[in-house]
Parts: structure tokens; sequence; C-alpha cells
């Protein structure tokens, strides 16, 4: 029988480790055996199998996580033992997942100012459906959007020059046909129901004080509700408001 191991790849970037989990999947016969997030955009994949299926799995990921961003670290470790590996939180995450679509993307940005300006721009040109974005840590934010090829790469495309346009654009993928295990990796479906707005306005600051300043300062200034105050990483704070369209362009001036 062939030796067991695990195999441990460490990336900065939620597009790296897409990416590198679908190359993984497809190069080697290996079972997923858990994910984390340690903070500062830096995210680990954690899977097993046959030594040599494993060793080949951490070899094409890696080389395709370099690819799209920056490899921390990469492993393979024989024949581990259960009680070293049974407190790591690694297998502690949930690992289910949808797969009932044609095509992913996912666009990454820094802040979710230009995030915002993505997703808004992706559905609006393409038939395609936002699955889900968060924070990793580092200011790096992601979203999801699944859908047929065409439609996928069409709102990649928008989105990507309207993150551009509205701050730090950091990188996009298009996977299609992506390999099941790529479910583990999607971020919390949006909460709530939809609802159309005339516009939406996104203030984004260093800190909690100058967010609720922000906050206050805006529905002073115009007839706009606050709909929400998101908390991201690298200390980066976003205060949401709805309402018609000139209030919200006189409110985030």
């Amino acid at each position: 029988m062939a030796s067991v191991a695990i195999g441990i790849l460490e990336v900065r970037g939620m597009v790296a480790l897409a990416a590198a989990v679908d190359v993984m999947f497809k190069a080697a016969t290996v079972r997923l055996a858990g994910r984390h997030m340690i903070g500062s955009g830096w995210l680990t994949v954690v899977l097993d199998g046959a030594t040599g299926d494993v060793q080949t799995a951490i070899d094409r990921g890696r080389e395709e996580a370099a690819r799209h961003g920056d490899v921390i670290t990469a492993a393979v470790v024989p024949r581990p033992e259960s009680r070293a590996l049974e407190p790591m939180p690694h297998g502690r995450a949930k690992l289910a997942g949808s797969h009932d679509y044609e095509a992913l993307g996912i666009l990454e940005t820094k802040g979710v100012v230009p995030l915002a300006a993505a997703a808004d721009a992706m559905v609006k040109a393409a038939d395609v459906e936002l699955a889900g974005w968060t924070a990793i840590g580092g200011a790096l934010v992601h979203a999801f959007v699944t859908g047929s090829v065409g439609d996928v790469e069409a709102a990649i495309a928008a989105g990507e020059t309207a993150a551009r346009r509205a701050g730090e654009f950091h990188g996009t993928l298009l996977l299609s046909q992506p390999e099941a295990e790529i479910g583990a990796l999607f971020p919390p479906q949006p909460a709530g129901a939809c609802r159309a707005v005339g516009a939406l306005g996104i203030v984004e600051t260093t800190g909690y004080v100058g967010s609720v300043a922000a906050s206050d300062q805006m529905v002073k200034e115009a007839d706009v509700d606050v709909v929400s105050l998101t908390i991201g990483s690298g200390g980066r704070v976003a205060a949401l408001v709805d309402g018609r369209l000139d209030e919200v362009a006189a409110a985030v001036r």
C-alpha cells in the first residue's frame, strides 16, 4: 500500500488559492482535508492521499499559485501522526459547497470600495450570480460569480475595469468546469433580500472612529440612509449609504 501523506499549500490571496486547488485536484487523486485563514491575506489548504499523489498535487499547485499571486510556503508530510493533526484548526472548516455552474469567476481587490464597484459592474454586464464576498486580511477582499463561461468572462472583464477605476485591483480568475473541491472555498452567501436602490455610496476609512464620523456627516448633509458599517481587514471600515443618486453623491463628497 502506498504511504499516506498530507500536503499543505499556503498562499496570499483567494485568486492564487483557487487556481492552485483546481489544478491540484485535476492533477492527482487526493482528498481535501481542510482549509484555514490566518490573516494578512494568507490562506492555507491541506490535502491528503498517497505520498506520490500528494507530492504531484502540491508541486502543480505551487506552480499555478505562483502564476496568480504569492506562494508563502508548501510542504509534504509523509505518515503524519494523528495526535499532531487533531488539534489543528484546518480540519474544522466547513467543506461543503455547491457545484451547479459551468464557470466560476473570482475578483479580488484591496478595500471594499473597488470590490463593490466591481460587483455592481459584473452583475450589470452579464447574466451571472454573485455567490458571495468576504475579507481575508491584509485589506484583501474578494467576490465570486458563477454562470456560463461567456457570461463569467464578460462579468470579470467589466469588474476589473470598474475596480481599477475605483481603487486598488489585486487579481481575477476564471475557471471553466472547476473541480468540485472549489466549492469549499466559497465565501458566505449574501444575507438578506435583494432590493433596488437609486444609488449606493461607500466611504472607506482606516479605523472605526473615522467611519462613524463619516456616517454621521453623511446623514446630516443629505437625505440618505446608512445601510451598514462593514469592518474589513487591514484596519479598514466601510460605511454604506443609499438613497437617490443626487443625495448619495452629495453625501459621499
